[in-house]
């Protein structure tokens, strides 16, 4: 039967008919009940209007402390941010990005507790932990980024350090190096402390000499760490024979500065570097570096809040292992003897 019939059966217009079926407004109730039944019994289905849940919302803040890791480390945020992205859509949530440094935290942190905000993911590569009492007073589920905070019940998800260093060290150890010193950085942020403790901590494990003059401070910038190490090299006639590098930002300024010397990478020295970043594929010979799973960092962490903003109550600390990238910069050792040092622009 069509609807015109139908209207004429029930003494009302094909538009109210019309109405009716796409459960629209205009209609009053007793003769929207008597339409709706004849469209039942000649084989018509009322179109419901289907509710499209709201979009969520999270907001991710990265932290700025001096500003100079980020502008270092070159993709490592962006990887982070790619997979948080794309795993917030996934779980139907939009996010908002906003930069913070210390003095602008306390008052981010208070208007998101006035706002209708579902989590916080804070990027805390920058952030002191020292700091961690500004989150006490939030309310909002949050999950923090590339660090942790151990005197604090906050989720985070970061960088496991003491196994990925071991791996680095355990490799160069098998290679045949027995004299392994630390490219550190000059400015104490991010995963260095714990990144230079695990060093500690497997040299001791490997039964190796932990030498002093073996760690070497460097700029978190290619160039500066370039010049500082071509100082080092120059000053310098008795080296180890391989370096483990905090990242992979300062190796490469190792492997410019080598590349002015007489020494060879990796026939007279071998270097790991640690993140494996876009810079490995830009220097010659190609960085041999612990991957970070950088994506996966971000994807995980928005898996935490939601299953937080969704009642889970417990704190979780999530630690993401590294993987060992071998490539072109390690070797095993050509001598155990010293090796001499010149250098040239």
């Amino acid at each position: 039967m069509k609807l015109k019939e139908i209207a004429a059966l029930a003494g009302v217009s094909p538009a109210t008919v019309s109405l009716v079926l796409n459960n629209r407004a205009g209609v009053n109730e007793r003769t929207r009940a008597q339409v709706a039944k004849l469209l039942s019994e000649h084989g018509y289905s009322i179109r419901h209007e289907t509710t499209v849940p709201a979009k969520r919302n999270i907001l991710y803040i990265r932290f700025r402390g001096s500003g100079h890791l980020f502008e270092s480390v070159d993709d490592f945020y962006e990887k982070i941010f790619d997979g948080a992205d794309s795993t917030a859509k996934k779980l139907g949530y939009n996010i908002n990005v906003t930069n913070t440094n210390l003095t602008g935290l306390p008052h981010l942190l208070d208007e998101a507790n006035q706002q209708s905000l579902d989590g916080i993911i804070f990027f805390a590569s920058e952030f002191d932990p020292i700091h961690a009492d500004l989150f006490s007073a939030t309310r909002i589920p949050t999950v923090v980024v590339d660090s942790r905070f151990p005197e604090h019940a906050i989720n985070s998800v970061t960088v496991e350090s003491t196994f990925s260093v071991y791996q680095a060290l355990r490799y160069l150890y098998d290679l045949g190096h027995r004299r392994i010193g630390f490219l550190t950085a000059n400015e104490a942020t991010g995963a260095l402390p714990e990144r230079q403790n695990a060093f500690y901590h497997s040299q001791q494990k490997l039964g190796l000499e932990l030498r002093p003059e073996d760690i070497i401070t460097l700029p978190i910038f290619v160039d500066p760490a370039c010049r500082a190490f071509s100082r080092y090299l120059e000053q310098t006639t008795d080296l180890p024979t391989a370096f483990f590098a905090y990242n992979d930002i300062i190796a490469a300024g190792a492997l410019k500065a080598l590349s002015f010397s007489s020494l060879r990478v990796p026939q007279d020295l071998s270097i790991v570097g640690f993140d494996d970043s876009l810079v490995c594929s830009l220097f010659s010979p190609a960085l041999t570096t612990m991957r970070i799973p950088k994506q996966k960092i971000g994807e995980l962490a928005v898996k935490r809040l939601d299953e937080i903003i969704n009642g889970d109550t417990t704190v979780l600390v999530s630690l993401v292992a590294s993987e060992l990238i071998v490539r072109d910069t390690t070797a095993p050792p050509r001598s155990p003897q010293s090796l001499a040092v010149s250098t040239h622009a």
